[in-house]
């Protein structure tokens, strides 16, 4: 701008004088915005089939501005614009505060981008931005394992292949390994003989098969017994478990008999055309199994030829 100033002098004369005047403005620097998302990364734990346990945290949303030497908190003027890495349902959102929903089971992570609305301390609109990561955490599967006691049995039988003693009843424990811990797990059960196809009977609640009326039939010396075990595993899945018994016979050698006679020899008198004259004496039969001497018979049978 120009001054210009005009005076008369002593003598009556006007005298003309004139002045550069610069004027300019000094800016305020603009309003710094920072996007603060409370909770923007979270993990969580899951069952090993990806199903969620625990719920994810709310995230709270507040813009911090710095202007002018000041700091000061301001609030999004509409609810957040929202997007997903992955398929993610509907999250409950304000202008403060999001509610994340569960997770689908197939998901395993999602990044969010965040963008809020605001208007700063000089009345202008400016858009501020940010990120949420979200993640599950997989648990171990269960680890399940089954044992069978007696597992593996034999009994005596007569050499002919009766059986003598009875088999004793089996126990079947199945055991779960999970998140750390051991536990013995309630079992439904089941066990089939091969070689007849029955069903046995069996004890869900001590998960003893009965096995003391089982026998096995001449010319079968042994067989197999089939468990199948049901379980409900931590995770809440069912679970089905198998393990074989042996049953099998050992039968005794066949028993070895001695017979003998006594007398094992005799002689009477005849006369000279051979007839018999003189009495034989009786014969005494026994048999000999092992230690144990048996009389089996007496035979009184003058005519008997030894």
């Amino acid at each position: 701008m120009t001054l210009l100033v005009k005076y008369k002098d002593g003598g009556g004369t006007i005298i003309s004088s004139s002045k550069e005047i610069t004027y300019s403005k000094v800016k305020k620097a603009a309003p710094v915005l920072e996007f603060i998302i409370g909770n923007n990364n979270q993990s969580t734990d899951a069952k090993s089939t990806g199903e969620q346990i625990t719920a994810f945290a709310n995230s709270s949303l507040s813009v911090k501005e710095q202007y002018n030497g000041v700091a000061s908190t301001l609030t999004l003027v509409t609810a957040p614009t929202i997007n997903s890495s992955s398929a993610f349902t509907t999250i409950t959102k304000t202008t403060t505060n999001l509610t994340y929903p569960t997770m689908i089971s197939g998901t395993d992570s999602v990044e969010l981008s965040i963008t809020g609305s605001v208007t700063d301390s000089e009345g202008v609109s400016r858009n501020v931005f940010g990120n949420v990561s979200l993640t599950k955490i997989k648990k171990a599967a269960p680890v399940l394992s089954i044992s069978s006691t007696p597992k593996d049995q034999s009994v005596t039988a007569k050499s002919t292949g009766a059986q003598i003693d009875s088999f004793a009843n089996a126990t079947i424990v199945v055991k779960e390994t999970y998140n750390g811990a051991t536990i013995t797990l309630p079992v439904t059960l089941t066990a089939t003989r091969v070689d007849t196809g029955g069903s046995l009977t069996v004890n869900n609640t001590t998960g003893v098969v009965t096995l003391t009326n089982q026998t096995l039939a001449v010319g079968v010396n042994s067989t197999t017994v089939n468990i199948s075990a049901v379980v409900t595993d931590s995770e809440g899945t069912s679970r089905t478990l198998t393990d074989t018994l042996s049953l099998s016979k050992v039968k005794k050698a066949v028993p070895l008999v001695l017979i003998s006679a006594s007398p094992q020899a005799q002689s009477v008198l005849a006369n000279s055309a051979g007839t018999q004259t003189g009495t034989l004496s009786n014969v005494t039969i026994s048999a000999l199994e092992g230690t144990s001497l048996g009389l089996l018979k007496s035979l009184e049978n003058e005519n008997a030829i030894f």
